[in-house]
């Protein structure tokens, strides 16, 4: 994981450029306390508008493709629970729970 600068895009697609599906643990402000594997696409182009209205790629790679598809599902109404290995889903504040 590295930081990278925040990009803004208006009516963004996303388009797959490196299809190897990689699973990684996800968790979201949606839904906290919570965490799953989530199979997503190594690479991916997103394209839009920018603040200014004017066109914008980004080929994203990595930590980044995994961030670009994961607020583009929120976009569809998708939340990583709904792509995730269900097997891996696990209460991040269990031992709260179990004081």
């Amino acid at each position: 994981m590295r930081a990278f600068p925040l990009r803004v895009f208006v009516n963004p697609t996303l388009r797959v450029l490196d299809a190897r599906l990689l699973s990684f643990p996800e968790g979201c402000r949606s839904l906290p306390g919570f965490s799953a594997a989530v199979p997503r696409y190594q690479a991916v182009l997103v394209e839009g508008l920018n603040e200014a209205g004017e066109e914008t790629s980004w080929e994203a790679s990595g930590w980044a493709a995994r961030i670009v598809q994961h607020e583009m599902d929120h976009l569809q109404g998708i939340l990583y629970i709904d792509r995730m290995d269900s097997k891996t889903f696990a209460n991040l504040r269990w031992a709260q729970l179990a004081e």
